[in-house]
């Protein structure tokens, strides 16, 4: 509507009628106010909106109406403005009793009615709450969307799709980069040689300017000191500034595919390893005795996984030698530091954070010098951690966030130290039972799990007793500074019938008091009963030899009775079989003596390849 002239043929009361006419079919709320701020009509959606008559408007100032404060404030300025013959427009917030809280644009048009002075202002107000809301709600979103660009971990960049050239981007882009923000705007990714292959970024270009959407690409970015980074780029096209622009993600996966490929090669340095029955260092072994097709299994698994950096959980029951595997696995990884060991087993998380962490001075009463912990003592080398299974909730928090983080705060201090030491840890529990427990947290269970080494119980390899009595015997002997006693032929199948609950632990700790208490003869059977421990199966004592009329043994394997020197025969490459060709453990299992089987060894030429010194 505009400020009109309606002179000549139309009286006042004609102007009126034809104002009402029009306004009451319009949607827009409408009134008309003259010189005396006096309302003279409203329409129909006006006074719909104030949820009145036109009869409680009407005749009435707009003082009156809309407050003294308003109307002095804002509304006769206005008017005053529209009666002087201008057309006023202006945008606020205000409320109707109907039509709630709303945005309005308000227009005031000059009207003569017949007269050289303007006479009336026509008031046309449009609800543009809308446009208003849809205003905001993109501003808002441009805000938000300002922040995640230039917030965001990832990198982000705006660029030209036709040539590549960069309107804006991030932080993280500078970091990936390497680049200051004014080296970029402006130049093209070509210009700074960022795209290591450039027929990726030719094919990126092609794609986006047929509209279509890149996700995931893996593509090789050199940064400014020529280092080359891994990412994974997506991208799309968006209109900014009346450009075609595509706003591209790129993921730094670098340390991601280092690991990957490191992986890729443990993996297949241990099916190397586990598929092949050869140990490349086999004296890295000699501390564990064994000639079992389990532990040798075990042994080629140490290896392949040795020069890893991960954790490693080794599980076993008591006394099997975890922790003579988790040496090896230190002796095989190829670390300069040293070995460290504690067991962890009814710490509370105090004393486990200062027996790892160490403490300043004043750290707590009686820390009256400062104090390293294991992990600083285990710097460059292995930190191994025994009965893990029994370690503390609280202090299973501390553990995971070091190995998580690799950092520490020693007791009393607020600066973080870091730590390079390997972490190796061993529990005789079954963890998963812990964990349904409640009393071992999972994540730190698949934290430390990275690598895992069971060893058999003593009662899954018993053909390893007879090679351990060998070395025990030996051992012991040396020890208590006495002759080795020779050892009776009952007392391996005697203690191979025993479960040994504690295991070669508790094996070794036998013989060194059988030993100890011998006095002569032959090591037999009773110098061992009285040290059996009393929750394991009793072994039983040796069978009698069977009736001549189970001969029929004898036919399985030769397929007639045999003769004595066949039986011999069988029986000394049996028993050089069973103890891995060690001479000593075969004669006692033969119950002859060393130096009598190596004579029979040297005279029969049968048994010559099974000759071992």
């Amino acid at each position: 509507m505009h400020s009109a002239d309606h002179g000549g043929g139309l009286d006042p009361a004609q102007t009126m009628r034809r104002f009402e006419f029009i306004v009451n079919t319009a949607e827009e709320f409408m009134t008309l106010v003259n010189r005396d701020y006096v309302y003279e009509a409203v329409n129909r959606s006006y006074c719909r909106a104030r949820n009145c008559s036109d009869g409680d408007i009407i005749g009435r100032s707009v003082r009156d109406i809309w407050g003294e404060e308003r109307f002095t404030e804002v509304l006769k300025r206005h008017f005053d403005e529209c009666f002087s013959g201008k057309e006023v427009r202006h945008e606020e917030w205000f409320d109707f009793p109907l039509g709630g809280r709303g945005y309005f644009d308000v227009r005031y048009y000059p009207y003569r009615a017949g007269a050289a002075e303007v006479t009336h202002a026509v008031v046309v107000t449009h609800d543009i709450t809308r446009r208003k809301l849809a205003e905001e709600s993109l501003r808002h979103s441009e805000e938000k969307f300002s922040k995640a660009f230039h917030l965001s971990p990832e990198s982000v960049a705006i660029a030209t799709v036709r040539e590549g050239r960069y309107v804006d981007v991030n932080e993280a882009f500078l970091r990936l980069t390497g680049y200051a923000r004014d080296e970029v705007i402006g130049l093209t990714s070509r210009e700074l040689d960022l795209w290591v292959d450039r027929s990726d970024c030719a094919q990126v270009m092609e794609i986006l300017s047929q509209g279509g959407l890149v996700t995931d690409r893996e593509v090789k970015f050199r940064n400014r000191s020529g280092q080359i980074r891994t990412v994974l780029f997506s991208a799309e096209s968006i209109q900014h500034e009346g450009d075609l622009c595509m706003i591209s993600v790129a993921r730094d996966i670098s340390e991601r595919k280092h690991a990957e490929e490191g992986l890729h090669e443990e993996v297949r340095s241990l099916g190397a390893h586990l598929l092949s029955d050869r140990l490349e260092h086999e004296d890295a072994f000699a501390d564990i005795i064994t000639r079992n097709r389990k532990m040798r299994s075990v042994f080629r698994y140490v290896e392949a996984v040795a020069a890893s950096p991960q954790p490693v959980f080794i599980t076993g029951e008591t006394g099997v030698g975890k922790e003579l595997v988790a040496r090896v696995l230190h002796d095989l990884s190829g670390r300069k530091g040293p070995f460290v060991a504690v067991n962890v087993a009814g710490l509370d998380d105090t004393v486990f954070s200062d027996t790892l962490f160490g403490h300043r001075k004043g750290a707590f009463t009686g820390a009256e010098q400062p104090r390293e912990g294991l992990l600083a003592q285990a710097s460059g080398g292995t930190l191994f951690l025994d009965e893990i299974g029994d370690l503390r909730e609280s202090s299973q928090v501390t553990l995971l966030r070091l190995l998580q983080d690799h950092t520490y705060y020693p007791l009393g201090s607020d600066t973080p130290r870091r730590s390079d030491a390997r972490v190796l840890v061993a529990t005789n529990h079954r963890v998963e039972n812990r964990i349904a427990e409640g009393r071992f947290r999972r994540d730190l269970y698949y934290r430390l799990r990275t690598h895992h080494v069971h060893i058999p119980p003593l009662s899954e390899r018993k053909e390893d007793i007879p090679l351990l009595l060998e070395r025990f015997v030996a051992e012991a002997a040396q020890a208590l500074n006495r002759k080795r006693p020779s050892l009776s032929p009952e007392l391996v199948p005697f203690l191979s019938s025993y479960d040994f609950p504690g295991n070669v632990r508790e094996l070794h700790a036998m013989v060194f008091d059988a030993v100890a208490c011998h006095r002569k003869g032959r090591l037999g059977v009773q110098d061992f009963k009285d040290s059996l421990d009393v929750g394991g199966a009793a072994p039983a004592s040796p069978a009698p030899v069977g009736p001549v009329g189970e001969a029929e043994h004898f036919y399985s394997l030769f397929g007639r009775f045999p003769t004595l020197r066949e039986a011999e025969l069988l029986l000394i490459s049996e028993a050089m079989r069973q103890s891995g060709n060690n001479q000593g453990a075969a004669a006692t299992l033969l119950g002859m003596t060393r130096q009598a089987l190596n004579k029979r060894l040297h005279r029969t030429p049968e048994l010559s390849a099974a000759r071992k010194t």
